[in-house]
Formats: C-alpha cells, sequence, structure tokens
C-alpha cells in the first residue's frame, strides 16, 4: 500500500513511522523540499520515503494524509485532484486559544469535503497528540487505544479500519462527516488537558 503525506511534521512522522513499520511505502507530499526542516528530518529518519509535489503524490497514493495545519487547507489542496481517493483528515481546526476555526457551526473536515468534493474525506487521527501515535510506544505499552472516525462514504471507512488496526488502534465508526465536528472538540480537550494543562502526554497515564 502507498500512503501519501500532505504534512510531515510531528504527527505526519508519527503516523508514517507507524505505516512504514507495517510494510507500506510513503510518500511525501511537498512542492518546497528545500524550505522545508520538516521534510529534511523526515528523509534522515527514513531515506527511503520518496519527495513528490503534491498533485504527483496524490496521483501515485492508494490513499492520502493530510495532517498540515488545518489553515493551509485551502492553499495546500485547491485545485488538486484526487481521483475519488480516501482522502484522511487528522487536523484540529483550532487556534492557540482552543477556539474552533470554523466557530463549531461545521466541522473542519466538513469544509475540506466541500473544497476537495472528488475526494473521499475521513476524520481519523486527530483526538490525541502525536506522542500517542509512535510505533515504539504502542507495541511496547501493548496498547490499542481507541481511534474515533467519522466519513459519509462506509465503503472508504471499511476500507481504511483494517490500517488502523494494524497501527495498533480499535477503530470505532462515529458516523457520517458531521460527527467530525465532536472529534475535533475531543482534540481541542486533550490539547487543553496536555499542551496547557500539563497532564501526562501519553494517554494510558491519563484515562
Amino acid at each position: 500500500m502507498v500512503f501519501a503525506f500532505i504534512g510531515i511534521g510531528h504527527l505526519g512522522s508519527a503516523l508514517a513511522d507507524n505505516l512504514h513499520h507495517e510494510g507500506h511505502d510513503i510518500l511525501v507530499a511537498h512542492d518546497k523540499l528545500l524550505e522545508s526542516e520538516s521534510v529534511r528530518k523526515a528523509l534522515l529518519l527514513h531515506p527511503d520515503y520518496m519527495v513528490l509535489a503534491v498533485n504527483e503524490a496524490v496521483e501515485q497514493a492508494d490513499m492520502i494524509f493530510y495532517t498540515a495545519p488545518f489553515s493551509e487547507v485551502e492553499k495546500i489542496l485547491k485545485g488538486v485532484n484526487f481521483y475519488g481517493k480516501i482522502l484522511i483528515d487528522c487536523t484540529i481546526p483550532a487556534d492557540s486559544y482552543l477556539k474552533h476555526d470554523l466557530d463549531s457551526v461545521a466541522a473542519g473536515a466538513e469544509y475540506i469535503q466541500m473544497m476537495v468534493k472528488d475526494a473521499k474525506v475521513i476524520k481519523c487521527f486527530s483526538i490525541y497528540g502525536s506522542e500517542n501515535y509512535q510505533y515504539e510506544f504502542l507495541v511496547k505499552e501493548h496498547r490499542h487505544p481507541v481511534m474515533l472516525l467519522a466519513g459519509d462514504d462506509d465503503n472508504a471507512k471499511r476500507t481504511l479500519i483494517p490500517y488502523i488496526i494494524s497501527m495498533h488502534f480499535d477503530p470505532v465508526d462515529t458516523g457520517k462527516l458531521n460527527q467530525a465536528l465532536h472529534i475535533e472538540h475531543l482534540a481541542m480537550l486533550w490539547y487543553q488537558m496536555v499542551r496547557v494543562d500539563g497532564k501526562p502526554k501519553f494517554l494510558w497515564e491519563i484515562y
């Protein structure tokens, strides 16, 4: 399976590394390689990752992860052809004051789906901080934390679920894409608890 990552910072790196451990190929979608410290770090750890322009990476991938900031969606995704492929939205659409970017009227994932109509958008991998997606910690701790997902295309969700399981998570389908708003609020709760209030960063130390 070939996975493309649009965004390869802390979250994207952790998810990509997890999938790489499971034997999948990783494409880093980035149009400005020389300007990205995160891309250089990812390649230092995994020289076999291939870096392609966003459009080319999406065309070659079987599934795409969007792990760049929500504030960059229009700039990055506008005009990209997704060929009906699955696009996994991992964003937390909130500012540093934990105010929802869309005023909680609609989910960020719904906004992305409206913008890229030829993609099958699924909200997933956004309710914990990046530390909790790291392969070595999940394996070492023998943990299978719950992983919530939401999307309008049931077949797309069924396609993604085995990969969620292979990444050492227990998937729970919460329903249609409008449920993503509640998932985003859970992500904001995690951010408040850990990044602001200083609770332990690993979820099994919290619950």
